[in-house]
């Protein structure tokens, strides 16, 4: 029996037959695409959102804005732009890319399963944790059992096999940018969390502060060229340092080691408005350094 299993992809709420997930067909734009696929006995939805024909799949709360027109698309629309989210409840940062990038030509992913931060994955009459932004590398997803449940050799390669096929479903394994999206709480974590003896000092190669904002909304990249544009539009930004960063999993570790250019967009939770500004001047940005 395969360890890992892709059971089902719907496109706008029709099934239509499976297969396995590398051969997953693109949805339409505007329509969401749903690959399940199981880690041992746990199944988990990979939901790919198409964006970019002026119409958003998802309606936005009320008092919330939508994109305007005027926003720039990449000047490239045959390669959409790589968005993925893998915190379930993270979902003010899912509100606010959809409305930001409803005319952008984008594919959106998002790991659905429980509303919960982590994944719990049961095999058998066990129950294993894992934290989704910690499984891209051998060494942090290893970590991350460690920490949250056990290490388990076997669960471990189930957890990297599941993290390589969001990365394909999800279309990043070849894309040159990977923007990822996060939130977090008041005063927790924060841009702070990376100036010189906080808890992430080693991880970071610079960081900006813009004065008055709020530092729990900010960018973290692994481009010196992205940083400075960022920079200079005012928002508040991490650089991940390359030599230095923890190898924790994350996809940001990854993807420096591939040479793709990666950027977090982290926001407060509820600050949809702002984590939308920022997405569209991630974009404006992008479209600018092609």
């Amino acid at each position: 029996m395969p360890f890992l299993r892709c059971t089902a992809v719907v496109f706008a709420a029709a099934a239509v037959s499976g297969g396995a997930c590398a051969q997953s067909r693109p949805a339409p734009p505007g329509v969401s695409a749903e690959t399940t696929v199981a880690i041992a006995d746990s199944p988990f939805r990979i939901v790919t959102h198409t964006s970019g024909q002026g119409s958003a799949h998802r309606s936005p709360r009320p008092g919330t804005r939508r994109a305007p027109a005027a926003l720039p698309a990449p000047a490239d629309r045959r390669t959409p732009l790589v968005v993925i989210n893998v915190h379930d409840d993270e979902n003010t940062s899912m509100e606010a890319a959809l409305i930001a990038l409803a005319r952008v030509p984008a594919r959106i992913t998002e790991v659905k399963h429980t509303g919960a931060r982590n994944l719990s994955i049961r095999r058998g009459a066990e129950t294993f944790t894992v934290d989704p932004n910690r499984i891209f590398t051998d060494a942090g997803a290893a970590l991350s059992l460690t920490r949250l449940s056990r290490m388990d050799t076997a669960m471990l390669r189930d957890v990297r096999a599941f993290a390589d096929t969001l990365l394909v479903l999800a279309g990043a394994a070849d894309a040159t940018t990977i923007v990822t999206l996060h939130n977090n709480t008041d005063a927790n974590y924060s841009a702070r969390s990376y100036l010189p003896g906080a808890e992430y000092a080693a991880d970071a190669a610079a960081v900006h502060l813009t004065p008055g904002s709020d530092p729990d909304d900010f960018f973290f990249v692994t481009d010196r060229l992205l940083y400075d544009a960022l920079v200079a539009e005012r928002f508040n930004v991490v650089l991940q340092h390359p030599e230095t960063v923890t190898d924790d999993g994350s996809l940001s570790v990854l993807a420096a080691r591939r040479g793709q250019r990666y950027a977090n967009v982290e926001a407060q939770h509820g600050h949809t408005e702002v984590q939308r500004r920022m997405i569209e001047a991630l974009v404006r940005v992008l479209n600018a350094q092609r």
